[in-house]
């Protein structure tokens, strides 16, 4: 399995200022920052981004807080609505521990005592926790087990994370993305009528890694051929990127080629191919489709321009202020558009109120 790397190495290869400890450490080493002195203002390997410090005060003057924390996500996932909870039991530790940590925070010096004597009933509480008990506990002023998780702190400042990005993090972003575009173009000029699907996949992962070091891909690869392009992620493990792809002549090895005649409606031999690098934990996504026969049909080229106007208004229409539901209705409106002009999406001829009265009145009879 080749050479173990040392906690020493692991901390230089990732970059990280703070210490690098293995999992069975981590209860020990959070022992150990709470016996050091609660005067002390020096930082252990330096602060954790500017707002931890040697006693694990996280921004907070309240004296009344505790002083050892163990951060949770919780919270709502803004794209879906759902609430993101942390699916683990909440971290339970011995109980001297939980002790030595709450009598480090001066203001409960005083009640040391009778905090010592609820941590055995808090800590019996909290290794019997659902996972959803724990995600919606909230740290109270009371010194027991509970306080040392906080579920409250982490969740808003990584979602900021996703947010705001840095000038460094921007030109990363803008690096993976131009791989990702460099690797289609690469698997669209090689892609031919008679191969597998799987075989762009790996086109395209052979150009990232061979190329830029781009090991991983940012998800499973859809790599889907003639009607395959109509199936919503397709490439998983039970659709795995497996069809021939045709030359345009309907079945599978079926030899006729129809791919000069552009006004045929046969798309069997279009490609839509979604991959995307993924490169020092940053990823892309990019999607593109094509006719693997180098030549679009009628209806294939007005579908695909469409989709092409809708890219390029939202282009024009992005700008600060402006909402994503502006840009999706623009993109939305050329889509219409186009599928209008093939005949696809016809317009009443009666107006849409008329119609909808018109509607409601046969319905209740």
């Amino acid at each position: 399995m080749g050479k173990i790397r040392s906690l020493e190495e692991w901390k230089q290869l990732y970059g990280v200022d703070a210490g690098v400890y293995y999992e069975h450490q981590l209860e020990d080493y959070l022992e150990n920052c709470i016996t050091i002195d609660n005067d002390n203002d020096n930082d252990i390997n330096g602060n954790i981004n500017g707002n931890i410090n040697i006693n694990g005060d996280i921004n907070n003057n309240d004296e009344n807080d505790s002083k050892i924390r163990i951060l949770l996500l919780n919270g709502t996932n803004t794209d879906s609505g759902l609430m993101y909870q942390e699916q683990m039991q909440m971290p339970v530790f011995s109980e001297s521990f939980v002790s030595r940590a709450l009598s480090m925070t001066p203001s409960c010096a005083k009640k040391h005592e009778h905090d010592k004597e609820i941590v055995a009933s808090n800590a019996k509480e909290v290794t019997t926790a659902t996972p959803t008990a724990t995600a919606t506990a909230t740290p109270t002023a009371t010194k027991t087990a509970t306080t040392i998780v906080d579920t409250t702190t982490l969740f808003p400042i990584l979602a900021d994370c996703r947010v705001f990005k840095s000038r460094s993090e921007q030109a990363l972003m803008e690096h993976v993305t131009q791989i990702t575009s460099f690797a289609h173009a690469y698997v669209m000029r090689n892609t031919r009528p008679g191969m597998f699907e799987y075989q762009c996949e790996s086109l395209f992962k052979h150009y990232v890694y061979y190329n830029y070091g781009s090991r991983l891909l940012s998800y499973t690869s859809i790599c889907g051929c003639g009607p395959n392009a109509a199936i919503l992620h397709y490439g998983h493990a039970g659709e795995p990127n497996a069809r021939r792809i045709e030359s345009g002549g309907g079945g599978v090895g079926n030899t006729t080629n129809n791919d000069n005649d552009t006004n045929s409606d046969d798309t069997s031999s279009g490609c839509l191919m979604d991959m995307g690098a993924e490169y020092m934990c940053y990823a892309s996504d990019v999607t593109c489709s094509f006719p693997a026969s180098g030549r679009f049909t009628a209806k294939y080229r007005a579908v695909y321009e469409s989709v092409l106007n809708a890219q390029r208004a939202v282009y024009e229409l992005m700008a600060p202020g402006v909402s994503w539901v502006e840009c999706h209705i623009a993109a939305e409106l050329e889509i219409v558009k186009g599928l209008h002009a093939i005949g696809i999406v016809r317009v009443p001829t009666v107006p849409i109120a008329a119609m909808s009265m018109s509607m409601s009145m046969s319905m209740s009879m």
